[in-house]
């Protein structure tokens, strides 16, 4: 009779665990969805930025490139040029990183500023109420 017991116990901790996974699994979906809700001109700015942030690495690695020839080819070192390579890798490359914060930025203002269309349910009962206003008129 106890195993009995703990069997049922066991399968009702089971089932219990596979409701909260699923629930659980529910609120991400959600939240993935809530996430694709926004505004147009918002994800296109985080599109914008991505790419950026693309091209940021790229400069990266051909400025990298670049110095590494100059240092290999004997115009520069590593120690008693390293105010000019930084200077250089600053001049190329961190600009493209801040037009992608810029942009990045821009999409949260436009996310949080813009009001988002109402949710269907929401149409739905006004719509409702408003067809009950009008039988009763």
């Amino acid at each position: 009779m106890f195993l009995g017991n703990l069997s049922f116990f066991s399968r009702y901790m089971i089932i219990d665990t596979i409701n909260e996974l699923k629930i659980e699994r529910d609120l991400k979906m959600e939240k993935i969805k809530n996430w694709f809700y926004k505004p147009a001109f918002t994800l296109i700015c985080y599109a914008i930025a991505l790419l950026i942030i693309c091209y940021f690495g790229y400069t990266v690695n051909i400025s990298y490139q670049s110095v590494v020839s100059y240092v290999e080819a004997g115009s520069i070192s590593w120690g008693a040029n390293f105010g000019e390579i930084v200077a250089y890798f600053m001049s190329n490359t961190f600009s493209y990183f801040f037009y992608a914060m810029t942009f990045v930025f821009f999409g949260k203002v436009i996310s949080i500023i813009k009001p988002r269309a109402p949710k269907q349910e929401i149409v739905e009962e006004i719509n409702n109420n408003v067809d009950d206003e009008l039988i009763e008129a």
